[in-house]
């Protein structure tokens, strides 16, 4: 009896589960064919906004039913809840009820995450929108998330990618109220990282803005950055170039922020010169004994960056800076009034800037015209060398003609030449040639 009656449990209880499970299933049919409907019905409202979105609205509170009653949800089922949510939103510009609504799709996605659903790159960057858009924002969550949308083989950097990711990791560090130094130090290599990639993918130069806006209210003045440089650069990356690129990074960092003056500057100048001897980084080097006053020790580090080896396109940019620093070498002596070595350095320039710096020697000849001779006939005959300087700085394609002039008002008279015996050229002492004085 008592066996009898435990068998007719059994029964009971199967088919009670049979009969419930079709139930569910039965539900869980009708769920999706009221969300279909109410799609239709909010196509049929086309031009009522408020009763489209009203049915819209049915057919996400329809789909989330079904996602309950069915079980473990497709791909194809959240590609069309994702689609009832965008729906949504064309219609509805209340950013709190959009929140919501964010926050019951990082739910159903989460759910199908953990019951095994494999999501694609497009998916994991929707996700983290919606972590940074719902009622509670998460941005450290939306942030991991963009992390792994970056992470697939397919993955295309885009606009909204770059800066919802740098927008979510600025926003979580504002969230700890900038006490989070890891997170600190994450946005300069991040704004760094993403700078890249905006530049090699040639994406929207409004990436960029968006980026360096946040990235200069972290980093703000030199105290931003510069008490914890030493712990940066104590987490340098292992591979060389990498390293490189990091130090790179952050002498471009002190040098946009005007921080060149700091000692911690010229320990990234030394960093960089140690991990990689090379002519770019030889002459950042020779940049900063400049900027100290110590010139000789300049030229001697210009010297060596022009015997090393490097590729033709190297050598372009090489000699393009040392000549760039020669010209501005010139000028500084010139303006100092050290007019021997303006004079004597400007005829040495070579390439683009010949024509300036002979300008600057012809100039340099003049100024020194009134203190250049025994005698004052001797001294005007200055101007005519300084004139033929400037001659020669016109054919390199300098402008000169204001100075040529000047100088020919300065020129001896014809009764001067004639006092001092019409003497056809003249040696002059100060500058070892001799001028026709024709």
């Amino acid at each position: 009896m008592r066996l009898y009656t435990k068998t007719l449990l059994f029964i009971f209880i199967v088919s009670f589960s049979n009969v419930f499970s079709q139930d569910i299933e039965k539900q869980c049919k009708k769920a999706k064919y009221d969300a279909q409907q109410s799609r239709l019905r909010a196509k049929d409202f086309a031009s009522d906004e408020l009763l489209a979105l009203h049915q819209y609205k049915m057919e996400f509170s329809f789909y989330l039913k079904a996602e309950k009653l069915c079980g473990k949800m497709t791909m194809n089922n959240l590609k069309i809840l994702f689609r009832s949510y965008q729906s949504i939103k064309k219609i509805d510009k209340d950013k709190a009820t959009i929140a919501l609504y964010s926050d019951s799709l990082v739910s159903v996605f989460e759910r199908a995450q953990n019951n095994g659903l494999a999501l694609d790159s497009s998916y994991y960057e929707k996700m983290a929108k919606w972590y940074a858009k719902g009622s509670k924002p998460d941005y450290k969550k939306a942030e991991m998330n963009y992390i792994k949308s970056q992470s697939y083989s397919k993955y295309k950097p885009s606009i909204f990618n770059v800066t919802g990711y740098y927008g979510s990791l600025y926003d979580y560090y504002v969230q700890t109220n900038g006490e989070n130094k890891d997170l600190k130090a994450k946005l300069i290599e991040e704004y760094f990282r993403m700078s890249s990639i905006i530049s090699e993918y040639d994406l929207d130069v409004k990436a960029l803005d968006f980026i360096t806006k946040r990235f200069n209210r972290v980093i703000r003045t030199c105290d931003d950055i510069l008490p914890e440089l030493s712990g940066y650069l104590s987490k340098l990356p292992q591979d060389k170039g990498a390293k490189i690129l990091a130090v790179n990074n952050f002498i471009e960092l002190l040098e946009n922020k005007k921080c060149t003056s700091s000692p911690e500057y010229e320990t990234l100048i030394d960093t960089l010169l140690n991990i990689d001897r090379s002519p770019l980084s030889v002459l950042a080097k020779v940049k900063l004994l400049r900027a100290k006053g110590k010139y000789d020790a300049a030229q001697n580090m210009l010297n060596e960056a022009k015997t090393m080896e490097m590729s033709p396109d190297e050598k372009d940019i090489i000699l393009g800076k040392i000549a760039d620093m020669e010209i501005e070498a010139v000028k500084r002596y010139f303006n100092n009034r050290s007019y021997k070595k303006a004079y004597s350095e400007g005829r040495k320039i070579t390439g683009k800037y010949r024509g300036e710096g002979l300008k600057l020697a012809g100039n340099s000849v003049a100024a020194l015209a009134n203190s250049c001779g025994s005698s004052t006939f001797e001294r005007k005959c200055n101007y005519y060398y300084a004139i033929q300087v400037l001659e020669s700085a016109r054919s390199a394609g300098a402008s000169v003609s204001a100075s040529i002039s000047k100088c020919r008002s300065m020129l001896p008279t014809s009764d001067e030449k004639f006092d001092n015996g019409n003497p056809s050229s003249m040696s002059l002492s100060c500058w070892g040639v001799t001028v026709s004085l024709k």
